[in-house]
């Protein structure tokens, strides 16, 4: 299972920090129902999304032959480091499980899309 939840980050060209490598979690989700076709069009969508799509604009993927769905809507482009990065927001569903996330991503020189850690503001004093 943690194999098939890494492929999605692989597969899209992104990167886990070693803090995230158990993935374990997302078995109870509705990644956890995902056919491999599934997995594809959530790839597709997500690269798409990030290369792509304007702060704002939510992209939808839908499986009719599984009933499986999602969307990926980038919320905020920033650059970290020297690096282009995006704060997104995304939703998924498939048998009867839903479930939102946030993750943020950065692009690497070579265009691959790492997930990031955003750097925290210091509070106001």
């Amino acid at each position: 299972m943690r194999t098939m939840f890494a492929w999605l980050f692989v597969g899209l060209g992104l990167s886990l920090p070693v803090a995230a490598g158990n993935l374990n979690f997302l078995k109870d989700g509705p990644v956890g129902k995902f056919t491999d076709r599934d997995w594809e069009m959530m790839q597709e969508t997500t690269r798409t999304a990030l290369d792509n799509a304007p702060d704002g604009e939510t992209v939808s993927w839908s499986n009719s032959d599984s009933g499986a769905s999602g969307t990926i809507r980038p919320l905020e482009t920033y650059d970290m480091d020297g690096m282009r990065c995006r704060r997104t927001e995304l939703s998924n569903s498939a048998g009867g499980l839903s479930g939102n996330s946030q993750f943020d991503y950065c692009q690497q020189t070579d265009g691959v899309w790492k997930i990031a850690t955003p750097k925290q503001t210091p509070a106001a004093n």
